[in-house]
């Protein structure tokens, strides 16, 4: 495993991963992107990429991965991602549903997180 990010490489690298991503990257990929609340036609809707969100659609949630060193604690964003289904709660807040092995989790939007459309 490759402990670089992929713009920190000077030329290529053995890391499959790594070779994945920067192919993905030059086929044009789908950007990571928040969820953007806008207010259209007298209510709000929810836009991920400048596309508009339905309840019921499918999205892809970056993984992050939780590091520390000597200047303290912060997150990583990945290439990997988890397929969650995209609903509205009754407050009108977005709410993430993905299942694994039979049980399904749900978790609320937070600002962090960042979602692309599934490929």
């Amino acid at each position: 495993m490759c402990e670089l990010m992929l713009f920190e490489h000077a030329g290529p690298c053995d890391d499959p991963e790594h070779v994945k991503a920067l192919a993905r990257r030059s086929v044009g990929a789908a950007q990571w992107g928040k969820i953007e609340r806008r207010y259209e036609h007298g209510d709000l809707r929810d836009y991920v990429n400048d596309d508009p969100i339905h309840c019921g659609d499918q999205l892809e949630l970056q993984a992050v991965e939780y590091r520390a060193d000597d200047y303290g604690e912060y997150m990583l964003y990945l290439e990997s991602s988890v397929l969650v289904r995209y609903e509205l709660s009754s407050a009108r807040n977005p709410v993430l549903y993905t299942g694994v092995a039979g049980h399904t989790f749900t978790s609320r939007h937070e600002a962090w997180m960042r979602f692309r459309w599934p490929r």
